[in-house]
């Protein structure tokens, strides 16, 4: 379901969709993300589209402020920071995979337990 804008998307990125609940209990599940964390709730996880090949994860206040755009006046063109990004790889487990802009917020944020490899 949408989260904020109405009408024909026309390319716009101003409308932000839920990610699916199933969907999202993979990518938790997978990436480990500790939903414990303060300041963090499964919600800011957003797509742009409904086939959405791309998640973001938007700052609460931010949402917030979208959710209550009722009428979709708001434009935010980059609203949130892009984290997984869709991927057809085989044999990865998991359909998504971190994608540059995203390992910063979420690693430093603490939010992602799995899947984690650190180099010297």
């Amino acid at each position: 379901g949408r989260v904020h804008g109405v009408g024909d998307v026309g390319g716009r990125e101003d409308i932000l969709f839920k990610v699916e609940p199933a969907l999202l209990d993979r990518i938790i599940a997978f990436f480990g993300i500790d939903e414990s964390r303060p300041g963090f709730d499964r919600d800011q996880l957003v797509m742009r589209s409904e086939a959405g090949k791309s998640i973001y994860l938007v700052s609460a206040s931010v949402l917030s402020i979208m959710r209550a755009d009722r009428h979709a006046k708001i434009k935010g063109v980059h609203t949130g920071v892009k984290v997984l990004e869709y991927t057809d790889q085989p044999n990865i487990g998991c359909e998504f995979r971190l994608v540059n802009q995203g390992v910063d917020t979420l690693m430093g944020r603490k939010l992602i337990t799995r899947q984690i490899v650190r180099a010297p």
